[in-house]
């Protein structure tokens, strides 16, 4: 016998209504629970973050305070670094009084030598000719402990030496000329000039002597030799003739004056007068026979005034 539901069948929500309300709730609960594990995970993390940042910044606190120079210290580090500077700024000066009086040519001496600061020497020589001037200056010009060199002043000077005695005449008494000393030039010779010499004129006599001692060469030696040349003849003529020939300018100037002189000259000379004079000489008036003993006795010497600029210490150029 078969049995007959006769009840009316339940809706399938409300079947399904129960499991998926208990699902639900299941899966809030979980959720929350996560949701709260987690963020007390993330307090903890951000707490110990915290005391492990405090604990850094004490130590750095601690290493600032280390660190941090006291009174003293300062002032004995700024004494040595004065010291340090001034060891660093000392300046040796035997290498460089060696170097100075170690280039020295033949026959010149070194008068006397001064300083004028830390940097500068300034010194009086006496050579035998100009070209040993050349050479002095051109050789300290590549030493490393001079940064430069220049000329102050350079003088000419004739000198009168005793000759060597004989025994025979030991006894006679010595003539006032005999004796050694420094005369201007033109001097020696004008004392021993002859009556019977020739007139020369004093432009002529100016070109050649400001020409005398020149040399032709475009040479680093060349130039200074000829500078050196041009500053003793712009003096002897300034103390002769009473002009200063500053530069080659000049003295072109003054060629060019002579030369337009001396065609004025000729044009206005009949052809059989006397003519004009030229300077055959060497700028002196000649010396008589009777004073070639003395002539013989003359000595040329150059004082030369110098200042040197010498190099940083440690910076030798």
């Amino acid at each position: 016998m078969n049995n007959i539901n006769l009840l009316p069948k339940v809706p399938a929500i409300q079947r399904v209504f129960a499991p998926v309300l208990l699902v639900v709730v299941f899966l809030f609960i979980m959720t929350g629970s996560m949701i709260y594990f987690y963020s007390f995970h993330v307090r903890n993390d951000i707490t110990q973050i915290q005391a492990q940042t405090g604990s850094d910044q004490a130590i750095i606190k601690q290493l600032i305070q280390a660190r941090q120079i006291d009174p003293l210290t300062k002032d004995y580090q700024a004494f040595a670094a004065e010291i340090t500077k001034l060891t660093n700024a000392r300046r040796d000066w035997i290498p460089v009084v060696e170097a100075i009086s170690g280039q020295l040519p033949k026959n010149s001496r070194m008068q006397n030598l001064s300083v004028d600061d830390a940097g500068s020497l300034s010194g009086n020589y006496e050579f035998a000719g100009i070209s040993d001037v050349a050479e002095y200056m051109l050789g300290l010009q590549h030493n490393p402990l001079v940064a430069s060199i220049a000329v102050k002043g350079i003088t000419r000077i004739d000198k009168i030496v005793n000759p060597p005695s004989k025994p025979a005449d030991a006894k006679a008494p010595a003539s006032k000329g005999s004796s050694a000393t420094n005369t201007p030039v033109g001097n020696v010779a004008s004392t021993a000039a002859t009556t019977d010499a020739p007139a020369v004129d004093p432009i002529d006599e100016m070109i050649k002597m400001m020409e005398q001692g020149l040399v032709q060469g475009k040479t680093e030696s060349d130039k200074l030799l000829n500078q050196l040349t041009w500053m003793v003849n712009e003096q002897l003529v300034k103390e002769k003739f009473g002009v200063d020939i500053k530069d080659e300018t000049a003295l072109n100037a003054l060629k060019a004056k002579q030369s337009a002189n001396k065609q004025k000259a000729s044009a206005s000379t009949p052809a059989s007068g006397s003519g004009s004079v030229t300077n055959s000489g060497s700028g002196s008036t000649p010396v008589g026979k009777g004073n070639d003993s003395l002539a013989n006795n003359i000595v040329t010497v150059y004082q030369v005034a110098l200042t040197f600029a010498l190099s940083p210490p440690g910076q030798a150029k």
